[in-house]
């Protein structure tokens, strides 16, 4: 997803973009958590488990906005039917000035040691993250919470997490623009 914000917006946007679109993952927790523990109370209706009603209910619909992304969301600006012809060489004009990829070969960057580190570093977050991700519901349910309630107890990280979100993406966007400097230049230093 953040490739694909790359083909739609300049590098000034794109740091706020990317960070309002990564506030969507703990909000479809605190959203899902009582949905979820709800489809497991309809445990029996209709000779199926609360579990395959979780399946059915909650993935269907993921599985049917695939295809549809696939088939109505455009590549990139160029392809956009909703945009005048002005508005899509606009859009296409200023990110291929701000174009600055570098194509490079793939082996080498296999043997780059601060691609491996940063694997290494994704690799711990990943482990962490679906560590809490699948077990919190079972550790607070073994706690002796119904479902419902650890629905709601299992919310309340997830809005901490939502909430430093928004604060950590707001200042680093207003300390970039009050700085003068992109945030690429900012990093970097």
């Amino acid at each position: 997803m953040v490739l694909y914000l790359t083909y739609w917006f300049p590098k000034a946007y794109r740091g706020r973009l990317v960070a309002n679109f990564m506030l969507a993952i703990p909000f479809a927790n605190i959203v899902g958590a009582p949905i979820s523990t709800a489809l497991l109370g309809l445990d029996g209706f209709l000779g199926l488990h609360g579990w395959q009603w979780m399946f059915l209910l909650e993935g269907v619909p993921a599985c049917a906005l695939a295809f549809a992304v696939l088939a109505f969301l455009p590549s990139g600006p160029e392809e956009a039917s909703w945009l005048d012809p002005d508005e899509r060489r606009a859009i296409t004009a200023r990110l291929k000035s701000e174009d600055s990829s570098q194509h490079r070969n793939f082996a080498a960057a296999l043997a780059d040691p601060k691609v491996w580190a940063l694997g290494v570093v994704y690799l711990g977050y990943s482990i962490g993250y679906y560590g809490v991700q699948l077990w919190l519901p079972q550790i607070v349910q073994a706690m002796g919470f119904s479902n419902f309630a650890t629905g709601l107890l299992i919310m309340m990280p997830f809005a901490v997490t939502m909430a430093a979100m928004a604060y950590w993406a707001a200042t680093a966007t207003e300390a970039g623009s009050a700085s003068g400097m992109s945030p690429s230049r900012r990093w970097s230093r």
